[in-house]
């Protein structure tokens, strides 16, 4: 799955214009100038921006990375002018000519109050950047520029202060990319995993072709596979694509043990001992993103309605997105809106009390 939450701010002249990137040949670096503003308020911000024309495709802080412009996408984030050299706007990247909104995307980092940068912000700016680079085949030295590259701009001012940090962020990033991949390991109850091989593959809510549509992933995402019935894949909860060889690459995993049908235990032959303490449950595909957020926070793991439904996993389940309803679980704690934002507040409200 990918590295980011998606959440895009609403079409808007001013900070997403829905005007299709040219091609993908750099990837832009920026900071918000915004001491102590987090990812989301800048989402806040620039879903309602009017009156000047700003915005970047990622917004990343200590606790998420928000992606709030498709990624074929045009963001305002690097064709101001800062400086005139001939009579003409300064450009320093070339291959960003003759407007770099065209042909690249940009990642907006967070600061603290103090103006710096936390190591967590600049960690998941690095995550967001290697699979931007995977997924364009781009070189981390060569292709992760500076705003202040291209136009001048003091921007990310930390790194245009010191170098040092930029260039030690693309060193990091390039021995990463240069790691053998590790062996993917799965728990027994995943068939494996898929990588989606195209674009707008759609994600339905049944195992039918016919079904509704709810949702769209991109090349590159990469989903556990739960189950396989009428051609497609359930990625979990009620979430179904495409099995076909065009659309998706297929990894088995080896270690699938299927389910067996449990029959509901009387209290007292609970095997209390091997059970988790507590785990997350996630609603849906648009609520996975920030529920595996709140598991690292809270050191423990994710599953899926599906499963949930099916097995007690935890003694306690915080439920992010939908109803407590049908799960197996002897307490509960319910994160839920009426959509997909109102859940992430309510979820960022209660990781700011733990």
């Amino acid at each position: 799955m990918a590295v980011w939450e998606v959440k895009y701010i609403q079409p808007n002249k001013y900070s997403r214009p829905q005007m299709k990137l040219n091609a993908v040949r750099k990837i832009v670096m920026h900071y918000t100038a915004n001491p102590g503003a987090t990812a989301n308020g800048h989402y806040e911000y620039f879903n309602n921006l009017r009156g000047t024309y700003a915005s970047a495709h990622f917004f990343v802080d200590k606790y998420r990375k928000l992606l709030i412009i498709p990624l074929n996408e045009v963001a305002y984030h690097a064709n101001d002018v800062q400086q005139y050299v001939g009579g003409q706007p300064y450009r320093g990247v070339s291959a960003l000519l003759p407007n770099a909104n065209f042909l690249s995307i940009g990642i907006e980092m967070c600061i603290e109050k103090d103006g710096t940068f936390h190591p967590t912000t600049v960690k998941h700016a690095e995550e967001v950047a290697l699979e931007l680079c995977k997924k364009y085949k781009l070189d981390p030295k060569e292709d992760i520029v500076r705003h202040y590259d291209i136009t001048h701009k003091i921007c990310p001012k930390p790194w245009v202060d010191s170098y040092s940090g930029f260039s030690n962020f693309k060193n990091r990033l390039s021995s990463a990319s240069k790691e053998k991949a590790k062996p993917r390991v799965f728990p027994s109850n995943v068939m494996g995993m898929i990588t989606v091989l195209e674009d707008d593959l759609n994600v339905r809510d049944n195992a039918s072709f016919e079904s509704k549509v709810l949702a769209t992933v991109d090349r590159g995402d990469t989903f556990k596979v739960y189950d396989k019935k009428n051609g497609l894949y359930n990625i979990g909860a009620d979430h179904w694509v495409s099995a076909g060889e065009a659309y998706v690459e297929y990894q088995e995993n080896p270690a699938y043990k299927p389910e067996p049908k449990v029959e509901p235990k009387k209290p007292q032959e609970k095997e209390e001992d091997d059970m988790l303490e507590k785990a997350v449950v996630y609603n849906s595909l648009a609520d996975v993103a920030i529920a595996e957020t709140l598991a690292k926070k809270l050191k423990t793991v994710t599953v899926s309605r599906y499963v949930a439904e099916k097995v007690q996993v935890a003694k306690e389940l915080v439920v992010v997105g939908g109803k407590q309803d049908d799960l197996k679980a002897d307490k509960f704690t319910v994160l839920s809106g009426k959509d997909r934002f109102e859940t992430v507040a309510e979820v960022d409200k209660y990781m700011d009390k733990l």
